[in-house]
């Protein structure tokens, strides 16, 4: 199930309000078409100079 996958801890498996899915399971259009939306978003800031909006380590962004 999840041999390939990152490790997963068994408290979070024994859990009965979690669920568990493995990187796949983000793998429809709407979820693809959403990240590329992002990733372009992010793009068109940083290459205007401003702040990307969904940037994940704002200390590295120096204008």
């Amino acid at each position: 199930m999840y041999e390939e996958e990152s490790r997963v801890p068994d408290p979070l498996k024994q859990m009965e309000n979690v669920v568990l899915a493995p990187h796949l399971g983000s793998a429809t259009l709407e979820t693809r078409e959403a990240m590329a939306s992002l990733a372009v978003q992010n793009l068109v800031h940083f290459f205007e100079g401003k702040r990307p909006p969904h940037i994940v380590n704002p200390d590295a962004f120096h204008p």
